[in-house]
C-alpha cells in the first residue's frame, strides 16, 4: 500500500498540519505569502497526509483539498483496464481538506475522476454513468449525483475525416511508442503511404479497423489488438444467452431420450463455479434421463438446448428419471448458467491433481495457474501454502493466459532454506516459512502464452526444475499503455521486448522451449490420458527418492555452564 504525502514548499513556517493561531499575513498587498519554492532543504519538508494507506491510482490536488482514487484492497487492474476501460467501476475517491484536515469518501464505485481547471468540480465515470459534482466542500455522493444526460446531445460527424484521423494518429502511436525505433525493419512510412490511399474506400468502422489491423500487422508483432469504436449501428441488437446445465448431456438411441453422463460439479464455495445440478436439493445423478424441460418433452429428435435460449440465471423446471420409462419422474428447479467453462477447467485441474495425488504417492503436489494475473497469483497461493512442504511440485502453466506477475511466483520457488526454527511440542519448522525444497517440474503447451511463456524462460534461467512439453505460443511482447480513439475505439501497440544477457531476443515469434519435448497425441486426449503430467510424475520420484528430512532435526538443547551466564 502507498501513503500520501504533501512537500511544504516554503522553509520557515509551520508544517501544514499544524494550524496556524494567527494568520500571516506579510508577504503582498493581497495578504497571501507570496509564491515562491525554497528548493533548499526540501527533501526534510515532507509531510504524510492522515489518509489511510491505500493502493492509488490518481491523486489530484486544488482549492487546499488532495483527491485520490484507490482500491483498499490490493488488486491487479487486469485486463478490463486495458480493454474496456469505461466498464471498470470498482474504485474509491478520498478527498482531503487541508484546513479542516479531516478526509471523507467522495465517491465508492467509479473508473476514472478528473479535477476542474479551478478545482471546484470533479467529473467521474462509472460504467456508463459520468456526472460532475462539487468538491468545494467534502461530503459524500453516489454514483448518479449531477449525471449527465447525453441522450439529447447532437452533433455534426463528417465520419471521413474522422476515420482519416484515426488513421494517422494510430499510426503515429505505432511510431512514437512501439518498443523498437527501427519497427523490426519495417519502413514504417512506406507503409502509411501503401495503406493510406485506401482509407478513402472505407465505408464502415469495421472497414477501418480491418484496415488499420493490416497495417500494424506489417511490424509482425504480437500483443497489437485494434478493435472497438463507434459502428453507426442503427438497430439496437440485445444478446442473449443459451442456459447450460453445467453437464455432459448425450442422446441415447436406444430410448430416443437425452442422458446426463457427467455432472460438472464444481466448488460450492466460489459463486462463478457452482454448478446447476450439483446444489444440493436438486436430486439429479449421473445416467438419470432428461425428459422434460419448463414441461416441454425433450426427445433427441431435436436440441434440448431450444429450451434454454435466454434462460441463463433464471429458474427453470427440469423433469428426469433414472429409466425411459419415468417410473420415479421427479422436477426440479434450477438455474442454468452462461458458460460452463470454469466447471469444466475446474473438473480437468481436479482430476489432474487427483493424478498426481495417486501416482505420485503423496510426495508431489500439483499447481495449475490459469493466467498470471490475480486469478493465477490466487490460485498459486492457495495451492502453495498446501504443497510447499511436498518433496515434489508440478507447475502446470499449459493455457495460461499469461498476465504480469511470473516473479512473484519465481520469487517464492527461488527461496532458500536457511535455518531450522525449533518450537516446543511441535516438528522442526523453515526459515523462511515461505520456501520449499522440492524438487520441481513445469509443463507448457502450445495455448501458453505471454507472461506464461515468460515464467517458463524465467523458471530455465533460474535452474529450478524440468520443462516438459510443447513449443509455446510466442508472443511476448508486452503492453504498457493503450490509445483510445476519439471514438472509442482502442488501439494496443506492444512497449516491451525481453532479451537475454546472451544478446538475444526471447520467446517472440518462437515461444519457450521445452527441456524435454512431448506432446499428447489426439487419441490419448480422448482417452483421458496425459503423457506430458505423467512425465513429470516419473521423474520427480527419481529426483526425489530417497526421500531427506528437512529441516533436518536440531541439534541437542544448550546446557548452561557453571558460572556462565
Amino acid at each position: 500500500p502507498s501513503r500520501i504525502c504533501v512537500v511544504q514548499l516554503r522553509a520557515g513556517e509551520k508544517p501544514p498540519l499544524e494550524k496556524e493561531e494567527e494568520e500571516d499575513d506579510a508577504g503582498n498587498e493581497s495578504g497571501k505569502p507570496a509564491f515562491r519554492i525554497d528548493l533548499a532543504g526540501i527533501q526534510s519538508r515532507i509531510y504524510t497526509l492522515p489518509i489511510p494507506a491505500g493502493y492509488f491510482k490518481r491523486l489530484q490536488a486544488g482549492q487546499n483539498k488532495v483527491f485520490v482514487m484507490g482500491k483498499e484492497r490490493f488488486g491487479f487492474p487486469g485486463i478490463e483496464e486495458f480493454f474496456n476501460p469505461a466498464g471498470v467501476q470498482d474504485y474509491f475517491v478520498k478527498g482531503f481538506d487541508m484546513e479542516e484536515q479531516n478526509t471523507v469518501t467522495v465517491l465508492d464505485g467509479v473508473g476514472n475522476f478528473l479535477m476542474s481547471a479551478d478545482g471546484r468540480h470533479l467529473i467521474y465515470r462509472s460504467g456508463k454513468t459520468v456526472g460532475v459534482i462539487s468538491c468545494e466542500k467534502l461530503e459524500e455522493h453516489r454514483v448518479g449525483d449531477g449525471k449527465i444526460k447525453f441522450s439529447k446531445v447532437e452533433m455534426l460527424l463528417d465520419r471521413h475525416a474522422e476515420w482519416h484521423q484515426i488513421f494517422n494518429e494510430i499510426w503515429r502511436w505505432y511510431r512514437d511508442f512501439f518498443y523498437d525505433h527501427n519497427m523490426h525493419g519495417v519502413d514504417w512510412e512506406k507503409i502509411r503511404q501503401q495503406y493510406l490511399p485506401l482509407v478513402d474506400y472505407v465505408e464502415t468502422r469495421d472497414d477501418l479497423t480491418a484496415l488499420v489491423r493490416e497495417m500494424v500487422g506489417e511490424i509482425c508483432a504480437s500483443h497489437m489488438y485494434i478493435f472497438g469504436g463507434d459502428r453507426n449501428q442503427k438497430f439496437e441488437t440485445r444478446h442473449v444467452s443459451t442456459g447450460l446445465l453445467g453437464a455432459d448431456i448425450l442422446p441415447d438411441s436406444n430410448s430416443g431420450l437425452y442422458r446426463i453422463v457427467k455432472i460438472y460439479r464444481g466448488k460450492s464455495w466460489v459463486k462463478s463455479l457452482r454448478s446447476p445440478l450439483a446444489s444440493p436439493e436438486v436430486q439429479v445423478k449421473e445416467g438419470d434421463y432428461l425428459l422434460a424441460i419448463d414441461g416441454h418433452p425433450v426427445r433427441t429428435n431435436e436440441n434440448y438446448l431450444v429450451y434454454l435460449v435466454n434462460k441463463a440465471g433464471k429458474e427453470v423446471r427440469i423433469t428426469v428419471a433414472s429409466t425411459p420409462e419415468a417410473k420415479d419422474r421427479r422436477t426440479f428447479t434450477v438455474k442454468p448458467i452462461r458458460s460452463e467453462r470454469g466447471l469444466r477447467r475446474w473438473e480437468w485441474v481436479k482430476t489432474r491433481q487427483e493424478m498426481v495425488e495417486k501416482q505420485g504417492k503423496g510426495l508431489i503436489g500439483y499447481l495449475h495457474l490459469d493466467d498470471m494475473d490475480s486469478q493465477g497469483l490466487g490460485q498459486f497461493e492457495q495451492r502453495w501454502k498446501a504443497y510447499k512442504y511436498k518433496k515434489g511440485l508440478i507447475i502446470d502453466v499449459r493455457y495460461n493466459g499469461g498476465g504480469f506477475t511470473n516473479y512473484f511466483i519465481i520469487d517464492k520457488l527461488e527461496r532458500q532454506l536457511v535455518f531450522g526454527v525449533k518450537t516446543r511440542g511441535f516438528a522442526p519448522m523453515r526459515f523462511p516459512m515461505a520456501v520449499t525444497t522440492a524438487k520441481m517440474a513445469a509443463l507448457i503447451n502450445e495455448f501458453t502464452g505471454s507472461d506464461g511463456e515468460l515464467f517458463t524462460d524465467h523458471f530455465k534461467a533460474r535452474k529450478l526444475g524440468t520443462v516438459i512439453g510443447t513449443r509455446t505460443w510466442g508472443g511476448l511482447i508486452g503492453i504498457i499503455n493503450v490509445l483510445l480513439t476519439v471514438d472509442g475505439g482502442m488501439a494496443v501497440q506492444p512497449n516491451v521486448g525481453f532479451y537475454d544477457f546472451s544478446g538475444h531476443w526471447i520467446v517472440e515469434n518462437h515461444g519457450a522451449d521445452p527441456d524435454v519435448p512431448l506432446d499428447i497425441r489426439p487419441e490419448e486426449g480422448l482417452q483421458g490420458k496425459d503423457p506430458q503430467l505423467q512425465k513429470a510424475i516419473d521423474l520427480l520420484l527419481q529426483q526425489i527418492n530417497p526421500p531427506q528430512q528437512v529441516p533436518p532435526a536440531p541439534p541437542a538443547f544448550p546446557v548452561k555452564q557453571p558460572g556462565k551466564m
